[in-house]
């Protein structure tokens, strides 16, 4: 760990990909540029990955900065609610298989979006250093939503899914959140924005979230019972091509940060 001018930089190991939480590539690539517009002069973070890591040894090594918030997180800024998606990007990446396994789920991934969009772009990351068998895809558009898929020996148990099918998973999850989420509010990030929200200061109106999802649901009653903090949802009218939106305001308690002579 250490303190650059302003900034706080710490080195943390451990997992980087798995098939139960969010890896690395989908917190770097799409929540924390998306934090950083909904708080453009507050919250300041990035993630460089050293190493990957994967069930059940793990090893993986990253890089977190970020610039402290200097009394207490301000409101929300709103957003444009309609962007369109003009490129989707992403990250393959294996451990422990056959080469080719890179260029499969690369080319899968390249036919079914090339039927909608002409500029996608994956990135090939083959991990020599690790013990663990491991292979998947992390995938996000230029408005932050998110998707991925992978194979891990510990979690998924059976037979082996080939390289395709990994890819094409990804990928139709991918058109689901943008079939049903928002356009900006990826619904694996929907928890950790309405936390936000309730801890910021003043009124807050959220960017527009669609399908809501059962650990938003738990996020709001948590929020509720441990800092009083209700949420209102305002319908946002869309064509009937549209997925229905809510758009969430809440007031935030205001957590201020207390410095050391403070304490």
């Amino acid at each position: 760990a250490g303190v650059r001018v302003n900034s706080f930089i710490t080195q943390l190991t451990g997992i980087t990909n798995d098939s139960v939480d969010l890896s690395v590539d989908l917190l770097k690539d799409g929540l924390f540029p998306l934090l950083g517009k909904l708080f453009p002069d507050s919250v300041k973070i990035s993630m460089k990955v050293l190493e990957r890591g994967f069930r059940v040894s793990g090893g993986g090594a990253v890089v977190f900065e970020s610039v402290p918030v200097k009394k207490s997180l301000p409101a929300m800024a709103s957003l444009p609610r309609e962007r369109l998606i003009k490129r989707i990007r992403g990250t393959v990446t294996t451990s422990k298989v056959s080469t080719t396994f890179l260029n499969s789920m690369v080319s899968k991934a390249r036919e079914v979006f090339n039927d909608y969009i002409p500029d996608v772009w994956l990135y090939s990351v083959q991990v020599k250093n690790s013990p663990d068998h491991f292979f998947g895809i992390s995938l996000h558009t230029d408005t932050h939503l998110v998707a991925e898929h992978c194979f891990d020996l510990l979690t998924e148990l059976g037979k082996v899914p080939s390289p395709e099918s990994v890819a094409e998973t990804a990928c139709l999850r991918l058109l689901d959140q943008i079939d049903n989420a928002s356009n900006l509010v990826s619904t694996s990030f929907q928890p950790i924005l309405l936390t936000l929200m309730a801890l910021s200061n003043g009124r807050s109106e959220g960017p527009s979230i669609g399908r809501v999802s059962e650990q938003t649901v738990v996020t709001l009653r948590l929020l509720r019972d441990f800092f009083g903090v209700e949420f209102h949802f305002k319908e946002t009218f869309e064509d009937d091509s549209r997925p229905h939106l809510v758009t969430p305001l809440c007031k935030g308690i205001g957590l201020i940060k207390r410095t050391t002579e403070e304490l």
